[in-house]
């Protein structure tokens, strides 16, 4: 009797172990799980927040110029929305052939803020190195400066950033004698034709042609964007104009626009600023009342039209001593529709 009764005892001890270990390999089983879980979570969303960083990484080459000793003298926009960082320059030489006379690479380390802009690029005094490199894995002595050489060759410079996005500018012989002027920033333009001292009035830059038409008469369409003083030295602007026109096909083809002047903005624009730009538009001209304007755009089926839009500005009158300055700017365009 003793002998059966341990013989149950033992069977039982077994059956408690075995369900032990079960429980044990069952648990460990969910937490391998869970930990796998969990890291291919983190590894999407690492790859997701880098796939946006890189989609949202926007660099542009404003303006460049071959200055008069021959090196690049370039500025470098930021206009996305996480740091830039610069590795990689390409400069490219072209003559008459479609095959570059020369080439060189040259790794560097440029950190870009959002929204900020980088002058004198390829200058000694930005006191940026610039390291040409031979061959992968072997590099020359860091220089400060990219020298462009012959002013009679088109330059195409490139810039890459760590993400793998790329700038591109070409620079045409003579350029020496490019002005930089204002840029735009791009999506910044909206209207408004009920009060423009109201931030809510402010709607995106699309419109019913009736509407257009209604407020030029009445002289009450303001457009406003954000622009950069892209020069390396304050700039005062006295005048500026806006204007948006568009072609139209078919048998009675003609040019239609319309703009306004300066409405409100800073006078002085400080280097590197961004100032918001209020213009009133008043004038139109090609077509006399809505219906006309309808029937000459909206043809072969279309319900809506882009413009396209400009701008300009002006220092004061030049007098002795003093700088004169003048830009113009391509901007966002204007929808129309039915």
């Amino acid at each position: 009797m003793r002998m059966w009764n341990s013989r149950k005892a033992f069977s039982g001890s077994i059956s408690a172990v075995f369900v032990v270990l079960l429980f044990l390999l069952v648990a460990s089983s969910l937490v391998s799980f869970r930990f796998a879980e969990d890291g291919y979570n983190s590894l999407v969303n690492d790859r997701a927040q880098r796939d946006w960083e890189r989609y949202n990484e926007r660099l542009t080459i404003s303006t460049a110029v071959r200055n008069a000793t021959g090196f690049l003298d370039a500025s470098i926009q930021n206009v996305g929305a996480v740091t830039a960082h610069l590795v990689t320059l390409y400069v490219s030489a072209y003559d008459t052939s479609s095959s570059p006379k020369w080439q060189l690479q040259y790794s560097m380390s440029i950190w870009i803020g959002p929204g900020n802009i980088t002058y004198n690029f390829g200058q000694a005094k930005a006191k940026f190195t610039y390291t040409p490199i031979i061959t992968p894995g072997q590099a020359q002595q860091p220089r400060y400066a990219v020298s462009l050489g012959e002013g009679s060759l088109t330059y195409v410079i490139k810039l890459v950033t760590e993400r793998g996005n790329i700038a591109t500018y070409i620079l045409p012989p003579g350029a020496e004698s490019q002005f930089p002027g204002v840029v735009v920033v791009p999506g910044s333009m909206s209207i408004n034709y009920v009060n423009p001292n109201i931030e809510d009035d402010w709607t995106r830059p699309y419109v019913n042609y009736q509407v257009l038409h209604t407020q030029l008469d009445a002289k009450n369409f303001y457009v406003r964007a954000k622009f950069i003083n892209n020069w390396n030295r304050a700039i005062t602007i006295q005048q500026g104009t806006i204007l948006f026109q568009v072609c139209v096909s078919g048998a009675n083809q003609k040019i239609l626009g319309f703009g306004g002047v300066l409405f409100a903005a800073p006078t002085t624009w400080n280097p590197g600023e961004e100032v918001l730009v209020v213009f009133r538009c008043s004038s139109y001209s090609g077509w006399q009342n809505y219906g006309q304007l309808g029937a000459a755009i909206f043809v072969d089926g279309r319900t809506q039209v882009p413009w396209t839009g400009s701008s300009g500005f002006t220092s004061s009158k030049p007098t002795s001593g003093q700088e004169f300055f003048s830009g113009a700017v391509l901007i966002d365009g204007l929808l129309v529709y039915q």
